[in-house]
């Protein structure tokens, strides 16, 4: 009698942990999850060089874009500031989608032969 007690309680405690478990299962977390140092899931060379284009080829504009951004402005926002403050010059004007691609390999370090350092994440 006295084995049949205690496996019911194992029993009783297995069936708590497996609905706990089941709670936390039920509702992921929303929140990305940052990969693992060295994660490579396609095999990619991890250093190569990005070329420069554009508004990027001058340093006063990437500087702009890498201030602004850590400042918390929009892609948006900076190129019509870009384009507010050099509007004679539409050589030096860059896309949102440039800026983005741009602040990409920032954070990513890409860009460290041209002498970009990665800020601080936001």
């Amino acid at each position: 009698m006295g084995a049949i007690k205690e496996n019911l309680t194992i029993l009783k405690s297995m069936q708590r942990d497996i609905s706990e478990i089941k709670e936390i299962v039920s509702h992921p977390s929303k929140s990305k999850l940052p990969l693992p140092s060295g994660y490579n899931p396609m095999g990619k060379r991890r250093h190569f060089s990005q070329s420069l284009r554009g508004g990027l080829l001058d340093p006063e504009i990437r500087s702009v874009i890498v201030r602004l951004r850590i400042e918390g402005k929009r892609f948006k926002d900076i190129t019509s500031f870009i384009r507010e403050n050099w509007p004679g010059q539409p050589e030096k004007w860059v896309s949102k989608s440039t800026c983005h691609r741009f602040w990409q390999n920032v954070r990513a370090g890409r860009l460290r032969e041209h002498g970009i350092e990665p800020p601080v994440d936001l």
